[in-house]
């Protein structure tokens, strides 16, 4: 209600006291009869006209409220709170044109109206007419800083205008003055994941749910919080709650059931994210992202063909949608149609609706096929959205490359253990264009790889230095390396051992093993939960045509998972396992380097264990299921990445006999004869 004068010359002090009594006791309808009866009597009572509108507008009488404008105009036409009353009043009524003229009327006679300013700001939003409404909310919260409804409308504009960083500090402030509104704690939370700002979404996405645990919206975007941490038990179990206890839109059914199924799928728990990404196709109407995790979910749990027929069917529906278009390109590259699937690609790559996603598909089309050089420079799109395996990135410039005495490079490891054993090959190569060079990996791989990284600096987790010490810091991740440095294809083959195990570890592990004609170390099993796992491990009975050899005993390399397989195959006293001692520390791999150093063979699944033995020149059998993983190429038994290794690759999928049974083979020429009694 406007701050109209009690009375004017011609008004009673003591009706409008009365007045006021009745509407603070909630009494408007009396409120109402009383000013009535006062215009009656005197029509030109311009205070009572005008708070008998006010009144009436709050009721919603407009007709009533229309008349006493009507008259109070008429008398006071200069009266800045008449044409903000006016404004309510032609806003009421769905003229929003015209209201928003009354607002401005009222804010050129009194340019610190706040009520006008109030009412002005909503409906120059609502046209769209952002910088004006800026101005307008901006004066509203200089006249009256603690208004919650402005400063959200404010975060409303700025957010129009894609300005996240300018609607942090208003709900900021929102929160501050109503912490307990779950709905501007939600949006506090969305706006905090927009910035990268993980740890304080997590904060008021968990305060948003806690505060209210019935609406679906504050579920979602706490679920985005957890996502973000990788904490994707909690995104499972924060949504499926939400989806038993709140009413929930089809589209916000959608956007859960495909979340958890990303979730799930991060879990390593296949099938059921497989019918969660079905129940968000169920609950979209061909959304492509949800389209994408079910055909992804579909290839995750061996239903190839399934996929590719679900993809073509929906590109059929959609025949212009690019995102249609790289669902079906991914489908057919899985199942190893690379033209097909490149062709599709490029179609999108040169529409005008390129999207990083076809230009990150083709990457992977181009290195299977060993076209290193445009495949990493077009790999370098995993950066953006919505692939983006790096987030948040760090505030400052990515290097190119280039040479540069005066540079401070920090180097940011990436995806597994393996793609660090692979990559770590091209530091010293950048260590030779900058002035300081800091590799930053996990905590638990500095050890294993800071003796090969000769003049670099090799930390856990954080970079060192200081930004602020006058040098030009760069940054890139591990695998921008080869484009960073321009590598040639041909630059790629035939690398000389660049890891290497301690010496002490050497000697330690010699000590252990001990039994066997071919002492050959194993490993079966990656992790579950790796998002390219699929496909890749096999049981350890697979490796019963290798245990047959005779001489051969085995040395158990596998870690974490699939340990629980030692005890039901019958070829266990064929197997040493060194135990919960071995790489038990917090240092990976040093145990683990120290055998590969005494053994005569490793023979692994597609796991690190088989990027560790080529970097140290370690004769290495890797065992590949049908369709491969880019970095083993398409075909053969020779990968160029390590001159020691040899492919055993399936012929048939899910077949591994078809792998090993070739290579039990060929294994067979490398067991040592006997030795005789006579000889000994």
């Amino acid at each position: 209600m406007s701050s109209l004068p009690d009375k004017n010359e011609r008004g009673d002090t003591a009706d409008f006291t009365k007045v006021n009594e009745l509407v603070a006791a909630g009494k408007t309808k009396t409120a109402e009869r009383l000013l009535k009866s006062i215009v009656v009597e005197d029509p030109n009572n311009v205070a009572a006209q005008a708070r008998l509108a006010a009144l009436a507008l709050d009721s919603g009488t407009l007709d009533i409220a229309r008349n006493a404008l009507g008259a109070a105009l008429a008398h006071a036409p200069d009266m800045p709170d008449l044409h903000q009353l006016l404004g309510r009043l032609l806003e009421a009524q769905g003229r929003a044109n015209e209201a928003i003229g009354a607002f401005a009327s009222a804010i050129s006679l009194k340019p610190d109206h706040l009520a006008a300013h109030r009412g002005l700001a909503p409906l120059l939003f609502r046209q769209k007419r952002y910088e004006e409404a800026r101005k307008s909310a901006a004066i509203a919260l200089v006249l009256a800083p603690d208004d919650v409804s402005m400063l959200l409308l404010a975060a409303d504009i700025e957010n129009a205008c894609k300005q996240p960083k300018a609607v942090l500090p208003l709900l900021t402030k929102a929160v501050q003055l109503d912490r307990d509104n779950p709905a501007i704690c939600r949006r506090l939370c969305e706006t905090l994941l927009n910035l990268d700002k993980f740890k304080e979404a997590l904060v008021w996405g968990n305060q948003a749910w806690k505060l209210d645990p019935t609406i679906g919206q504050s579920a979602l975007s706490y679920a985005l919080a957890l996502d973000a941490f990788k904490l994707y038990a909690d995104v499972v179990k924060t949504l499926e709650q939400a989806l038993r206890q709140c009413q929930m839109s089809n589209g916000q059914i959608a956007f859960a059931e495909n979340l958890i199924a990303r979730a799930l799928t991060n879990l390593g728990r296949r099938e059921e994210a497989l019918r969660h990404a079905r129940c968000a196709i169920d609950s979209s109407d061909d959304n492509t992202s949800y389209a994408s995790t079910y055909c992804r979910a579909l290839n995750n749990v061996g239903r190839v063909e399934d996929a590719v027929s679900f993809a073509k069917d929906l590109q059929k529906r959609l025949p212009s949608n690019p995102g249609a278009a790289i669902v079906l390109a991914y489908a057919l590259r899985e199942c190893g149609e690379y033209q097909l699937s490149e062709d599709i690609y490029a179609s999108v790559i040169n529409s005008p609706n390129k999207r990083s996603e076809a230009v990150f598909g083709m990457s992977m089309i181009q290195l299977i096929q060993g076209r290193y050089r445009v495949g990493f420079e077009n790999y370098e799109a995993r950066l953006e959205p919505p692939v983006q395996v790096i987030n948040p990135k760090p505030p400052l410039p990515m290097w190119d490359g280039t040479p540069d005495p005066d540079i401070k490079l920090v180097i940011l490891r990436e995806q597994g253990m393996g793609d660090e054993f692979q990559f770590c090959r091209f530091v010293a190569e950048a260590r030779k264009r900058v002035g300081y060079l800091n590799y930053v990996t996990y905590p638990s791989m500095v050890r294993i790889l800071a003796p090969a990284l000769d003049g670099v600096e090799v930390s856990a987790d954080n970079m060192t230095g200081n930004k602020a010490d006058g040098y030009k810091w760069r940054w890139l991740p591990l695998m921008s390396l080869p484009h960073a440095l321009g590598i040639e294809d041909e630059d790629f083959a035939n690398q000389p051992p660049y890891l290497r195990a301690e010496p002490e570890a050497v000697k330690t592990m010699a000590r252990r093993i001990k039994t066997g004609r071919l002492k050959v170390g194993i490993t079966w099993q990656g992790s579950p939960t790796s998002q390219v796992e699929r496909g890749r491990s096999l049981p350890l009975a697979a490796f019963a045509p290798f245990a047959a050899l005779d001489g051969v005993h085995f040395y158990s390399l596998q870690k974490n998972h699939g340990l629980d397989q030692l005890q039901n195959v019958p070829f266990r006293d064929r197997i040493t396992d060194f135990g919960e001692s071995f790489d038990a520390d917090e240092d990976a791999f040093v145990d683990t380097a120290g055998a590969m150093m005494n053994l005569d063979l490793i023979i692994t699944s597609d796991t690190s264990i088989a990027h560790l033995a080529g970097a140290l020149g370690r004769p290495c059998y890797v065992i590949l299921q049908h369709q491969a993983e880019w970095r083993w190429g398409i075909s053969g038994d020779r990968s160029i990445w390590y001159p020691t290794l040899r492919l055993a690759r399936q012929t048939t999928p899910g077949d591994w006999n078809s792998a090993i049974v070739p290579a039990a083979k060929a294994i067979k020429e490398l067991v040592p004869p006997p030795v005789l009694e006579s000889a000994k």
